[in-house]
């Protein structure tokens, strides 16, 4: 009850700039609750309550940045717009803040993967709220492989750690939807997997020749090199599967340009661009297959709408981001 009352106070004293001192000491007394404890709380989205641990960090993001997130909820709606029976794969669904975002704009199937134990719990519990919803807990990747180690999150992020005692099995997408086919033909997949997600996407090549989703997903080049991922391999594996068009997003949520899956030059330079970047800083990359150009045009005009932008397909992130 102390955590929530203190969590409740950071959250309605403002964010950034505009934080008072009696803020800055709110926030000071809830990290010193956390050196003792990690209790959960509660935090809405929309119109829904979910339960996290006080050390997650959504809300302070939300906070800070009010865009944070809901890109990922007008993304979705624009495909079930055009899709009455769209059905979603939610990959690295943690507590469940992705699957209320969406929820928030519509009403449709969606298939939520989580691996870590503790969120995984917390996802059950928060889904409860929700109808049509399908959780599994399972690790994906490129392919099946066993990998020495354990999974470590904190914070509302996680990692397979090599230097913990475990094994951990990882399997491509392809093959779990094989338990799950009611996803198979899915038209929207978001993956937010902190490192793993241009893997999962190389595991998930069945589903995007086969089905064409539009895919949501992280791409932030300072991970990838950790995991040993070079990151711009995976935009020729779009390009031979009939993708043509690319929105990029900061990872706080506004929209940065539309670019040509063609370009490469452009995207090398996007690559470069966050290449060392370790303040956290990257882009939500959003690809579109050419059957959905139309989606693409539409979501980057309303988008840029949200962000303040002129934006036409051949403005690039050099001209027009910043990131800190």
């Amino acid at each position: 009850m102390i955590c929530q009352f203190v969590r409740n106070r950071i959250l309605s004293s403002g964010a950034g700039g505009k934080l008072r001192l009696s803020a800055r000491a709110w926030r000071r007394l809830e990290r010193g609750l956390l050196r003792l404890c990690d209790p959960l709380v509660k935090h809405r989205i929309a119109s829904f309550e979910l339960l996290m641990p006080l050390s997650h960090r959504l809300p302070q993001f939300q906070l800070d940045c009010p865009q944070y997130g809901w890109n990922l909820g007008r993304v979705g709606r624009a495909v079930f717009e055009k899709y009455p029976d769209l059905c979603a794969i939610d990959i690295g669904a943690n507590v469940g803040d992705s699957l209320a975002i969406m929820r928030s704009e519509a009403e449709f199937p969606i298939l939520c993967i989580e691996a870590d134990e503790n969120y995984f719990n917390l996802l059950q519990a928060n889904a409860a709220q929700f109808d049509n919803v399908t959780l599994v807990r399972d690790y994906l990747g490129e392919a099946r492989t066993e990998m020495l180690g354990a999974l470590r999150a904190s914070r509302g992020t996680g990692h397979i750690a090599q230097d913990a005692p475990g094994e951990v099995t990882l399997r491509p997408l392809d093959d779990l939807l094989a338990d799950h086919p009611r996803f198979g033909k899915a038209k929207f997949l978001k993956i937010d997997t902190d490192g793993y997600d241009c893997r999962i996407i190389r595991g998930s090549a069945q589903i995007l020749a086969r089905a064409r989703p539009i895919v949501f997903f992280e791409y932030d080049p300072h991970m990838l090199a950790d995991h040993g991922d070079d990151g711009l391999s995976i935009f020729e594996q779009f390009r031979s599967q009939g993708y043509r068009q690319l929105l990029v997003f900061d990872n706080l949520g506004p929209l940065l340009c539309r670019m040509a899956l063609e370009d490469k030059n452009e995207l090398a330079k996007l690559h470069a661009r966050y290449v060392g970047q370790t303040n956290g800083r990257y882009v939500d990359l959003c690809a579109f297959h050419e059957d959905d150009n139309d989606v693409a045009i539409a979501v980057a005009e309303s988008e840029s709408s949200c962000s303040g932008l002129e934006l036409n397909a051949s403005k690039q992130p050099g001209k027009n981001a910043k990131s800190g």
